[in-house]
């Protein structure tokens, strides 16, 4: 496994192939699993489970970085995320040129649920922390025909404390180290109060 910071004969040709394998694996398994959800929480399931975050994380759960061969400039360096994340799509991508297309697509598919079943058990939990304030307007404004209001102040302890009100009612509370985390944690305790939000619902 080659980086390009160290020769012109590297990787990034099987990192642009193993992608498109993952994408296609991935796509597939959620089309599947969640036969009610549009395509756009679909898109938002695929992109948390092929980010560059979780890539490097099965990559580092594989050892990648001790066998990756890099330039000088990062001689002595941790690895970066994004390298150990590239690397393991180049050995998705030379898996699947090594094997017929039909042998490579279900050792794949079987190794790539293995890898991340985690990280799919997580991924409504994950996107509704994410998507918090998203998910909250949409359901006020559909169900309440009202919006949420954010009243957020800096504390003395330089964190912010955000109070979220809907309908003038005080709903939920955030603390966070930026204006937008407390904002995002106090919609999150906003939903925990209104559990017929639904996965579904876009």
């Amino acid at each position: 496994m080659t980086h390009s910071s160290l020769s012109e004969s590297n990787n990034e040709r099987l990192e642009f192939l193993g992608d498109a394998v993952l994408d296609l694996i991935v796509s597939d398994w959620l089309f599947k699993h969640f036969g009610e959800l549009r395509e756009g929480r679909l898109t938002e399931y695929k992109s948390m489970l092929v980010s560059r975050s979780t890539l490097s994380k099965i990559g580092r759960k594989l050892n990648l970085q001790n066998h990756l061969e890099v330039g000088p400039s990062f001689k002595g360096k941790a690895i970066p995320k994004s390298l150990i994340g590239n690397a393991f799509e180049a050995i998705i991508g030379a898996i699947f040129l090594d094997l017929s297309r039909q042998e490579s697509l279900v050792l794949l598919g079987g190794k790539v649920r293995e890898w991340l079943e985690e990280d799919f058990s997580k991924l409504a939990t994950e996107y509704s922390h994410t998507n918090a304030k998203q998910l909250l307007q949409k359901f006020c404004q559909k169900k309440l025909n009202a919006l949420p209001r954010y009243q957020t102040t800096e504390e003395e302890s330089g964190m912010f404390k955000s109070t979220l009100f809907i309908q003038e009612k005080n709903k939920g509370e955030g603390l966070g180290k930026t204006k937008k985390a407390a904002e995002r944690l106090a919609a999150q305790e906003a939903l925990k109060s209104f559990p017929i939000v639904e996965e579904h619902d876009e």
